[in-house]
């Protein structure tokens, strides 16, 4: 969440910071990874905090940072717009200038230290229990036109109502 003037990932880690950690924990179950690095603005560090301690909790309750669970990490970003590209922000996690990577090879073949890595954003993680829980035709129901599922927008501006909110596809 590097463009200017979005905020939803941002009010997803203020209310769920939960759900965002749980997410990353079935994402790494499902591709067998053994760590995952929480890419953070270095601009928010409530939100930081909030995620370090569902961390702590998760860590509590043996679900992270034990043998067979994955290491689970808080990167905190030096700054940038740049740093919004995924290839960049591996840039940056690997100690280098935050410059975007000539693809192929994508981050899925070739990612964090030559290794295939998985990228997604906390709407994406935050989502993945419910999901799970519910059943993709739950996922699917929503929507219109021919287009399924939901999305999570912020609406700043000129507007009566600025907020976070879920608007159906389509």
């Amino acid at each position: 969440e590097s463009e200017p003037g979005t905020f939803k990932d941002r009010a997803i880690m203020d209310s769920h910071p939960e759900l965002v950690v749980e997410g990353i924990l079935i994402a790494c179950r499902a591709v067998g990874a053994d760590r995952a690095i929480i890419y953070i603005r270095h601009e928010y560090g409530a939100q930081a905090r909030r995620l370090a301690r569902a961390i702590d909790r998760a860590r509590k309750a043996r679900l992270v940072g034990t043998k067979n669970t994955p290491l689970l990490e808080i990167f905190t970003s030096p700054g940038g717009y740049i740093c919004g590209e995924e290839t960049a922000l591996l840039e940056v996690l690997e100690d280098k200038r935050a410059q975007p990577r000539d693809k192929p090879p994508f981050p899925g073949t070739a990612g964090l230290f030559g290794k295939p890595t998985l990228i997604n954003n906390v709407e994406t993680f935050a989502l993945i229990p419910a999901v799970l829980k519910k059943g993709a035709a739950w996922f699917t129901s929503f929507g219109r036109n021919g287009a399924n599922g939901f999305k999570v927008v912020g609406v700043s501006g000129a507007v009566r109502k600025p907020g976070v909110y879920e608007v159906e596809f389509g």
